[in-house]
């Protein structure tokens, strides 16, 4: 079977700088692939690329057809979209208004061609507290909506795989719980993931495959399961190297931190 996502030889440079050193895997429909690695690993490259507001060398295709690199166009096309780690949202637009430009990349501008392609209601059914925020502006939400909005705007247009930055990053337990709670019915409705997540535990219970990336490769593989089974093999993984490599770390700051 084809996987939906297959990345072959992946590496993305800024300068002299590797970020992301030929790494290749695969992610199947309804499979979530979790990536853990201190920062300036290069997993912000490694997603950018994946969804290509990033170059990069090697090959990214997503149910057997290659996306051009460096593409964003193309690879919301093809169904992939973005939870960026910064949000990128509108403060001074409506919780609504934020949603509908998510349509936009795929030439949908008017409101009524939006409604015709499935409106908004993947973002409302997956946070039901933005239906009743929706003419609020999205400055005004707290960290943990903001972040439901971040989330729901990727889901409007019901893409088939989902890039993750750090969704829990900053947010309190209750609001971080919420998040995964949604990403688990994400997973169960199957939707394709690739999850970059600081919090082990949250990651490992929503994964079924995870790796760890270190100085741009990926040092270590594992089934989630066996990762939750032999915790101080992941634990010796994640923290095995000292210092990340400092032309890595440098790279992954200049483009994102992560």
């Amino acid at each position: 079977m084809t996987p939906l996502l297959d990345v072959r030889a992946l590496s993305v440079r800024y300068g002299r700088a590797t970020a992301v050193d030929n790494v290749s895997f695969t992610v199947g429909a309804g499979e979530v692939l979790a990536v853990f690695g201190r920062n300036g690993a290069g997993k912000s490259s490694l997603l950018h690329a994946v969804v290509g507001i990033q170059g990069h060398e090697g090959e990214v295709a997503v149910d057997g057809a290659a996306l051009p690199p460096g593409d964003a166009t193309a690879a919301v096309r093809a169904g992939v979209a973005i939870v960026l780690e910064r949000r990128g949202l509108f403060a001074d637009m409506t919780v609504e208004q934020n949603l509908e430009v998510a349509h936009y990349g795929r030439g949908l501008r008017s409101r009524r061609a939006i409604r015709r392609a499935g409106g908004l209601q993947g973002a409302y059914d997956a946070f039901p507290v933005l239906h009743e925020k929706r003419r609020e502006t999205a400055g005004s939400l707290s960290g943990g909506q903001q972040q439901m909005l971040a989330i729901g705007r990727a889901l409007v247009c019901a893409p088939r795989l989902l890039l993750l930055d750090e969704p829990s990053l900053g947010l309190a337990p209750k609001v971080t719980e919420a998040v995964f709670e949604a990403i688990a019915g994400l997973r169960s409705s199957g939707m394709a993931m690739l999850l970059v997540e600081e919090n082990p535990q949250r990651g490992l219970g929503v994964a079924d495959r995870v790796v760890v990336m270190d100085r741009g490769q990926f040092p270590f593989t594992a089934d989630a399961g066996e990762a939750r089974r032999s915790p101080q093999t992941f634990r010796d993984a994640y923290f095995g190297r000292s210092e990340p490599d400092g032309a890595a770390a440098e790279a992954e700051r200049a483009t994102a931190g992560g």
